[in-house]
């Protein structure tokens, strides 16, 4: 009786430790998905500001070649 009572106990925790380990798991993995998204998040902002940068610049160009036809064609 006294070897059964001392397995008994070991099941418990045993079963105790795979639910903990799975809440740890669960938790491990809800954090890596949140960090990806982020990191995906992150990088879509990076590829905007610069599509914003590249289409900015090209204004900025178009404007100055504006300018300079405008300004020479005061000039004649």
């Amino acid at each position: 009786m006294k070897i059964a009572m001392q397995v008994f106990p070991m099941r418990c925790r045993s079963a105790r430790d795979e639910e903990r380990a799975r809440r740890q798991q669960d938790q491990f993995d809800e954090g890596m998905a949140f960090r990806k998204q982020q990191a995906d998040a992150l990088e879509n902002y990076r590829a905007k500001q610069f599509e914003i940068q590249q289409d900015t610049q090209q204004k900025l160009a178009v404007n100055q070649q504006k300018r300079m036809i405008s300004t020479s064609l005061r000039s004649w």
